[in-house]
């Protein structure tokens, strides 16, 4: 049990350096320059799948509706295939994204980035 503990507070020691905190400090800037800011390339791609899974979900929500309202399903099935055809490409760049941001490896990151197509 005390070697655990001098293990520990040789290790606390360590990261008690100048050198330490700097590089930490960068390393959290570029991190979170990374993160935070959408690259200036795919903002037009992120907009537009922001915008296809807002449009594919009201016209989801509109076809319920008509078919709802009318009582016949065949009336709403333009809205749907519409609908289907707008949510999957909007839904899956929105997870790319996602994934992108989440992501911790800076490599991967950039992979995932490089497979979304820009605008």
């Amino acid at each position: 049990m005390a070697d655990d503990y001098k293990i520990r507070d040789t290790n606390f020691h360590l990261y008690d350096t100048k050198d330490f905190y700097e590089s930490l400090s960068d390393y959290k800037l570029r991190d979170s320059i990374f993160h935070n800011r959408l690259p200036t390339k795919l903002k037009k791609t992120f907009y537009i799948s922001i915008l296809l899974v807002i449009l594919g979900l009201g016209l989801l929500i509109a076809g319920v509706i008509i078919a709802i309202n009318t009582n016949n399903i065949q009336e709403s099935f333009s809205y749907w295939i519409l609908s289907i055809i707008c949510l999957i490409p909007g839904v899956y760049y929105s997870v790319q994204f996602l994934r992108a941001k989440r992501e911790q490896n800076e490599d991967y990151r950039r992979e995932i980035l490089d497979e979304i197509p820009t605008l």
